[in-house]
């Protein structure tokens, strides 16, 4: 039996097997959007005196790729923050949109989130924000697009591989598993056959997807504190090899430069670490995360946020510094933060 054949069985097996997204659904839970496109309902505009508002914004890992809506971090998070505040309804709007980067993200804050008249903005940062796609910066990188190329997943070696991927099921499934696994041992230097390992050699500043991300991140920083608006950084880890993760710098990169901006941020590697990445995923193909993960998520984020919602509905005034083993009204621990 030539390779030929073999590969073309395997490729039919796969096309198979894989999980199949219909139409209007993702992975056949039907998708509804709002009239701008959110994945949520429509909320109120101008916002209620009742109500303390917080928008989420991200990409597809806080979206919710095979997921209803209710089992996404962004509801589940308004639903363990039900009940937090006496006199004000606390509201979760997910704003994210797959395929986002943080350019994307804060475009989108400045020209439709900010008219929701959000309390708290919460963006929920994932590794590959750093995919070049326009300059926010107005900066003009070489004019042969080489530092551009060099960390991207969509020029060069890596858009050849990218190629086959998106047109083979079989190369999609081996592709990043072979390529992740001959890095880690050695015996292929490149990272252009791992997306992972790309995402995580990225976050240097001679990448203009890194830089670029650093300035939508300074100006989504700026535009809420302008409209009185607390921002949060949330930095979410790849589902991949948790017990031994190699992104560890990527995350103090970017801790270290929301510390810079004074931007509170919270590492949610530190819920995920020293556990199967793959036990995450939303099916065997699709390392997006699946509703435990998001339980995880939106857990580790209600902890965090407890106090500062406080601090925010009260007009600012600062609490005492809660004493270990305390408890807001939602049963959730208050940190000291």
């Amino acid at each position: 039996m030539s390779l030929v054949l073999i590969l073309s069985l395997c490729e039919g097996v796969f096309r198979l097997i894989a999980p199949k997204s219909p139409l209007g659904t993702t992975y056949g839970k039907i998708v509804y959007k709002n009239s701008d496109g959110f994945r949520d309902r429509e909320f109120v505009i101008p916002k209620p005196a009742d109500v303390f508002r917080i928008t989420i914004l991200g990409d597809s890992f806080t979206w919710g790729i095979g997921l209803d809506l209710s089992e996404a971090a962004p509801k589940q998070l308004e639903k363990l923050l039900a009940g937090e505040l006496i006199n004000k309804r606390i509201e979760v709007m997910n704003a994210s949109i797959p395929g986002y980067n943080t350019v994307d993200e804060f475009l989108l804050l400045k020209q439709k989130g900010i008219k929701y008249s959000p309390d708290m903005v919460v963006l929920i940062y994932n590794l590959n924000d750093i995919d070049y796609t326009q300059s926010l910066s107005g900066k003009s990188y070489d004019s042969k697009g080489k530092a551009i190329n060099k960390f991207s997943k969509k020029k060069g070696v890596r858009a050849f591989v990218r190629w086959f991927e998106v047109r083979s099921k079989l190369a999609a499934f081996l592709v990043p598993r072979v390529g992740y696994s001959l890095h880690r041992i050695g015996l292929i230097k490149s990272a252009e056959f791992s997306f992972v390992e790309k995402m995580f050699q990225g976050y240097e500043d001679t990448n203009p997807g890194w830089l670029e991300s650093k300035y939508a991140l300074k100006a989504m920083a700026e535009l809420c504190k302008k409209n009185n608006i607390v921002f949060v950084v949330s930095v979410y880890p790849l589902l991949v090899e948790l017990d031994d993760y190699q992104g560890t710098r990527a995350h103090t990169v970017i801790r270290n430069y929301c510390n810079s901006i004074d931007v509170p941020v919270i590492d949610l590697l530190e819920v995920f670490k020293n556990r199967s990445g793959r036990s995450y995923w939303i099916n065997f193909m699709d390392g997006h995360p699946n509703e435990k993960a998001h339980a995880i998520a939106a857990k580790a984020l209600a902890v965090f946020l407890i106090n500062r919602i406080n601090r925010t509905a009260s007009h600012g005034e600062m609490p005492a510094s809660p004493a270990p083993g305390v408890v807001g009204r939602s049963g959730l621990p208050l940190r000291k933060n």
